[in-house]
Order: C-alpha cells, then structure tokens, then sequence
C-alpha cells in the first residue's frame, strides 16, 4: 500500500486512510512549527469543524436504530438466520479479548509497575466504570473519574488534570480492538482473503484511528468503516456488528475509562505520589454510592 499521497484531497475522497494519516502527521508537525498565532487560527478552525461533525454524528445515532432494523433484516434475508449464532460468538470472542486485555495489560501495569492494590484500585475506580458503562461516553464519565483519581485514590490535581482528559481524548484500547476484530469478523464473512501484512495493516490503522475516536457512543463504528473503506471490504457488512454494538459498546467504553484511571495511577506513583496501599483506606460502599448518585445528577 502506497502511504505517500500523491494528492491528499484525491486520497480523501478514495478512503486511502494510511495515507490520509500520514500527511495529517506530517501537517501537524509543520503546522506547530509555524508563527503561534497562524497556528493558533488553524487550531481553530479544525476544532470548530470537529465539533460540527461530532453534532452531525449524534444527529444520525438518533436515526440509527431504524436503520439499523432495515440493514440486519437485509443482512439476515442474505445470509440466513445462521449468521446470528455467528454474530453470537463474535461478540463472546470481543468480550474475551476486552477481559484479557483488562486481565493481562491492566492488572500488571497497577499491581506490578505501579505497586497498587487490585482490590482497591478497582474499588476505587467503580463509580466510573459504571457511568462508562451506562453512558457509552468517555466525556460524559470524566468528571466522575477525575472525582475518583483525586477523592479516593488521592492522586493530586496536577496530575489528574493533565492525564485524564488526554487519556479521555487518546486511550481507546477497548474501541481498537472492537474496530479490528470487527473487521476481521466482517472480511471473514464475505470470504475476503487478507494476508499477515494487511492483517498487520489493519492493527495498525485501527490502533491510530482509536486515537481519534469521539468520545460519543458508538464512535468507534466510523472507525471500522473507514477500516473496510481501506482493505476493500463490502461497507455494507458494517450492518453485521450494528445489532450486538449497544451491548459491545458499553463494555468497550468501560474498559477505556479503566485504562484511563490505569495511566492516571501509574503516572502518579511513577510521580512518587503517596497512594492508598490497601482496601481499607477506601470509603464505605455507602459513600461510594453518594458519589455516583452525585455524578449522575452533573
């Protein structure tokens, strides 16, 4: 795959994303290099037009589920009704990945490099996951994860402030691998050969993508599109996936809020930061419970 674009606008309107990618790096690089308030009216401009597309984006969401009805009815008149217990193991296997992830990645990074307590830290951390959970939102949960960074962990403002809006804004692990086993599950299904390298390829796309996901519920279905834009995939296998995503979402859009409070803590203690270092110097479920119901109402 060619990654310089020879015409960024002809790779935009041909969905060469790798390419797209690359030159908005490189632009980025170039455009901080600049006279500040040149940039700062650039920054500007992108920023505005992010928001009108992510107004755009929760406009179509209202409308999602009647499409959503007509492309799985299409879907399961082509395929048969065979396909769900398919669509059924797929959304088992992203449940597993989402939970080795979480076991594997996460509980390392706290118990071993950042020296924490598992039980507290998830104690901790519930408040948050449950909002993630509920809300489909990394945006909407960051006030309640920046409550329980700086309440209960007790990780100081400095550092809650700078890393969780980044981390709300960049780490989606959950939404990466969503994106790239979705579109493996789709290419599968429509017989589509991929090799190592656009297996290899497409890992990387959607880990980049995943940097850019909105933080809007089920955002990540942008990203798989663009996905099978890229690899020559039918855009139509996206209606595969659309049936199980509300229920995927909500536990991929926990799993990133997890990761988010995971990066918070290991800055922290990396910061020498004194952290709690049992479950006893975590507040009662009852005040725990207060603190959602809090958050809830904000």
């Amino acid at each position: 795959m060619d990654l310089i674009p020879q015409n960024p606008i002809q790779a935009a309107a041909e969905g060469h994303l790798l390419q797209l990618i690359l030159f908005a790096l490189v632009f980025g690089v170039m455009a901080n290099s600049i006279d500040e308030k040149k940039s700062a009216a650039l920054v500007g401009f992108f920023s505005a037009v992010n928001d009108v597309m992510v107004k755009l984006v929760e406009w179509v969401l209202k409308l999602a589920p009647y499409g959503v009805f007509a492309l799985v009815a299409s879907i399961i008149g082509k395929f048969g009704l065979g396909i769900l217990v398919n669509l059924l193991k797929f959304s088992l296997l992203v449940l597993m990945g989402l939970l080795a992830h979480l076991v594997i990645a996460y509980n390392f990074s706290i118990k071993v490099l950042a020296r924490q307590s598992l039980m507290a830290f998830y104690r901790a951390i519930r408040p948050a996951q449950l909002i993630a959970f509920g809300t489909t939102s990394s945006a909407a949960t960051l006030p309640v994860s920046m409550r329980c960074s700086q309440k209960i962990i007790k990780i100081s403002n400095h550092v809650t402030s700078f890393v969780l809006p980044l981390g709300a804004s960049l780490s989606h692990d959950g939404s990466a691998i969503y994106q790239v086993m979705s579109a493996a599950f789709i290419a599968q299904v429509y017989s589509h050969h991929l090799g190592l390298s656009d297996y290899l390829l497409r890992l990387l796309l959607g880990l980049l993508l995943s940097f850019g996901t909105a933080a809007v519920p089920a955002a990540s279905l942008i990203n798989i599109t663009i996905i099978l834009k890229s690899f020559g995939i039918p855009l139509e296998g996206i209606a595969l996936v659309l049936g199980v995503d509300r229920i995927l979402d909500m536990c991929r859009t926990a799993l990133n809020v997890t990761g988010q409070l995971v990066a918070v803590t290991f800055v922290a203690a990396t910061e020498g930061e004194k952290l709690f270092v049992s479950s006893e110097e975590i507040p009662e479920t009852q005040s725990t419970g207060k603190m959602v119901s809090s958050s809830s109402r904000s």
